[in-house]
């Protein structure tokens, strides 16, 4: 039986459904292979960029990147102390909301499992934050904090009846238990794209159940698989995958249990069976490999390698981010040592790479990143802010507020804003109080730009912020405090004028004030100059001789209002207190006198309770007189007309 070898051409695994936490606080740690994955934003907020950190890698050990519909392509540079590969998803089209998945991928020459591989969410440059909780089985929450990404390697034979794998899986977790559960999926051709690794790919969807439940890990455990139930042919390809889940660890009081919580990611690899051809030499080799370039849009650009067939004619295939290239007229010699690209163009930027074949095997060189210059840049972050300070200023004084950022790259941009509200953006180099220029590498230290606001008002006070923005982040400071010490002026330039009404009726009562913003206005009334009541228009109890008295105001707060009594005939005390932000003041005093308008009975002319003669001696002698009081029909006029109401009043025993 033949052994397979691993196609250094193939993808090495693949992350499904993955909620991303805890590097730092925003990401999570793969030990093993990568190449294709989903990635949920379980951050506190929508981010604009994913980054993947691999451990160990070049730029050049990639073959291709997933092209993202959001974030497209990613930029891919090295660390700058040289110890790992970045892959960089940013400036997307809209913001990952919180809780949405975004699908990345990258192409791997060869990973093994001391390569580290990092991933995290970001947000305006920085790490987002997570500060959420793992709901735990029959209650309660667990630490948002995910275990390693396991790692899957295989060993596959091929040919009819006697092919078989082994399918080794390992947690590659310290401390936490894990639980996997494995699966197969065999194809026809030599490779597996980024594409055909989405989590709803029949790739993925459609494989051979190998473990027909989800199994436990210890922390570093390993278990293998050997069967022939996966039938392995020469030139096909198989997907290895094992999904795991988080173990949810209870602590009861007469037992501790490991269950099978979340599931957390999908990890794959795919290889190829090929046979060992027995011949007396080895695959090529390469002497020379093809060199990255940054080129200008438009320029031909030539890819050249040096191989050494150790005797066996070369055939050559080259690659465009990890897939065989067609031929069209934007290429060059594609079944030669030297790659031409005849026009370098958006669609032609990529990673390059070319399989040199022989008798003996196939080789595949490292990847050249061909990009038109200026395009796989990540632009450098921004230093750190230094915050405004805090002021204190009378109206009609200038503002100014400066705000400084220790390291500004060539192109960034600021933001004042006065209450979270935008007032003021440019570009970094062009103060509002002019003045800084960038200078010509591109940054300055302790870059300072200025708001000035002349003439200051009441409406200016409050909190300002600068924010500094370019490609690579964004640094806010912390907010300045502004305040306009406006003179406190509260003053009544009108006071209350006495008034009357009868019991039940109203009368208008008014006020004129001047003060600092609004002023409120409360109306009292008192029956004794000591004790006053407030008084609103639904009513208002007050004590009125051994009596009760309900006292009204309306509208509320107002200026000016009708004020009503009722239940009770008297004298009564109003006066209105104003307010403002600089204090109270009462207005003086003022009368309201409440009389009992009810007209008296003609028949009880001297008002002694009683219906007698009396009563007609003292109509007539006010009738005599002409006296208005004899006006019993208070029609105007004393004459015949009120003898008659009179009588008729007198005869009927009252009114």
């Amino acid at each position: 039986m033949f052994r397979t070898r691993l196609s250094a051409a193939l993808l090495a695994a693949s992350l499904g459904a993955f909620s991303c936490a805890a590097w730092g606080q925003t990401g999570y740690t793969i030990t093993g292979g990568l190449s294709n994955f989903d990635c949920n934003n379980h951050c506190d907020d929508p981010c604009d960029e994913f980054e993947i950190e691999i451990e160990g890698q070049r730029p050049e050990d990639i073959l291709g990147t997933y092209h993202n519909g959001n974030y497209g392509a990613p930029r891919v540079v090295l660390s700058s102390d040289g110890t790992f590969t970045i892959i960089d998803y940013r400036n997307p089209q809209h913001l990952t909301a919180v809780g949405a998945i975004e699908h990345f991928g990258v192409s791997l020459r060869q990973l093994s499992s001391a390569n580290a591989i990092r991933v995290r969410w970001m947000r305006n440059g920085a790490p987002a934050t997570v500060n959420g909780r793992i709901p735990n089985q029959g209650g309660g929450t667990s630490p948002a904090s995910q275990p390693l990404m396991p790692s899957i390697n295989a060993d596959m034979g091929f040919g009819g009846p006697s092919g078989n794998v082994t399918l080794s899986v390992t947690n590659n977790d310290p401390a936490q238990w894990i639980w996997i559960k494995r699966s197969a999926q065999l194809m026809v051709g030599n490779g597996v794209a980024l594409e055909a690794l989405m989590s709803n790919n029949p790739v993925v969807t459609s494989s051979i159940a190998i473990d027909n439940s989800p199994i436990a890990l210890l922390p570093g455990q390993t278990v293998s698989y050997t069967s022939d139930l996966v039938e392995v042919e020469d030139n096909q390809s198989v997907i290895f995958s094992a999904r795991y889940y988080q173990d949810l660890f209870s602590a009861g009081p007469f037992n501790q249990q490991h269950v099978i919580g979340t599931e957390m990611g999908n990890v794959m690899t795919a290889s190829i069976a090929s046979p060992d051809a027995g011949c007396a030499g080895s695959e090529p080799v390469f002497q020379d490999q093809p060199q990255s370039i940054d080129a200008a849009a438009g320029r031909e650009v030539p890819l050249r390698v040096n191989v050494e067939g150790n005797g066996y004619p070369v055939t050559y295939s080259w690659l465009k981010d990890g897939q065989p290239i067609t031929a069209s007229r934007a290429y060059s010699g594609l079944g030669t040592d030297e790659l031409v690209i005849n026009e370098l163009s958006a669609a032609t930027e990529g990673f390059y790479a070319v399989r040199a074949t022989n008798t003996c095997g196939t080789s595949l060189s490292q990847s050249a990143m061909v990009y038109i210059t200026g395009h796989n840049i990540i632009p450098a972050p921004l230093g750190a802010s230094v915050d405004p300070t805090s002021l204190s200023v009378s109206p009609g004084d200038m503002i100014l507020l400066t705000g400084n950022c220790s390291f500004v790259p060539q192109g960034s941009t600021y933001i004042w804003k006065h209450n979270g509200v935008v007032v003021h953006e440019g570009n970094a180099g062009a103060s509002v109080g002019g003045g800084f220029v960038i200078g010509s590498s591109g940054s300055a230290d302790a870059v300072p730009v200025a708001l000035e606001i002349d003439g200051a008002t009441a409406a200016d006070a409050g909190t300002y912020t600068v924010s500094f923005l370019n490609a690579g982040g964004q640094a806010t400071s912390a907010p300045a405090t502004v305040t306009v010490d406006v003179p406190c002026s509260l003053s009544i330039d009108a006071q209350p004028m006495a008034n009357a009404a009868c019991i039940g009726g109203t009368a208008a009562f008014g006020v004129a004030a001047t003060g600092t913003g609004d002023i409120t206005y409360q109306w009292q009334v008192s029956n004794d100059l000591n004790v006053w009541f407030t008084m609103t228009p639904a009513g208002t109890t007050i004590a009125c001789g051994g009596a009760l008295a309900t006292a009204t105001a309306a509208p509320a707060n107002a200026p000016n209002v009708d004020i009503g009594i009722s239940g009770c005939a008297g004298q009564f005390a109003v006066r209105c207190v104003v307010s403002d932000s600089c204090g109270t003041l009462a207005s003086d005093p003022t009368l309201m006198f409440v009389v009992d308008c009810t007209p008296p009975c003609p028949a009880d002319f001297n008002q002694d309770g009683g219906v007698d003669g009396a009563d007609i001696e003292a109509f007539f002698i006010a009738w005599e007189a002409s006296d208005a009081a004899a006006d019993v029909n208070l029609d105007g006029g004393v004459d015949g007309s009120d003898v008659e109401t009179f009588f008729s009043a007198w005869e009927a025993g009252g009114c």
